[in-house]
């Protein structure tokens, strides 16, 4: 089974810096904007999160979450929520073709994990046109 995802911005995102340093004139106001299939927020913690979309009425949703939390030396963190109703043992990453792996399944939750290499190449890939896959091992 392949789920693809549309990813265009998200340049947006390896940039938080910028977004936090709007977060500092206005420290107890969020700031959130939408475009195409993603949407990015920033609490007043100053934590940042992008949430990216499969196409709506898709078999298989998915959803990206990445999360950065304050600060300059915090790393991106990747989450991939899911609906296979399948029980996935295991789910990978594709981007453009190629394997990235599996990812992390989280118990008890219909989430996974990437791993910080897989998600360098994630937000690497997401800032050229890409085609990501996320697979499941068990068909729908």
């Amino acid at each position: 089974m392949k789920i693809f995802l549309r990813a265009v911005l998200l340049n947006t995102l390896l940039s938080l810096n910028s977004v936090q340093a709007q977060e500092e004139s206005s420290k107890d106001v969020g700031t959130a904007f939408y475009h195409h299939d993603w949407e990015l927020v920033c609490d007043n913690t100053r934590t940042c999160r992008a949430a990216g979309y499969s196409e709506e009425m898709s078999d298989t949703p998915v959803s990206i979450l990445l999360t950065r939390e304050a600060g300059k030396a915090t790393t991106v963190d990747a989450k991939v929520g899911y609906n296979f109703h399948d029980n996935a043992e295991k789910i990978s990453l594709r981007i453009n073709g190629k394997s990235y792996g599996e990812l992390r399944i989280i118990k008890g939750e219909d989430r996974a994990a990437f791993s910080q290499k897989q998600t360098q190449t994630l937000l690497q890939s997401l800032l050229r046109k890409s085609t990501i896959e996320i697979v499941s091992n068990k068909a729908i």
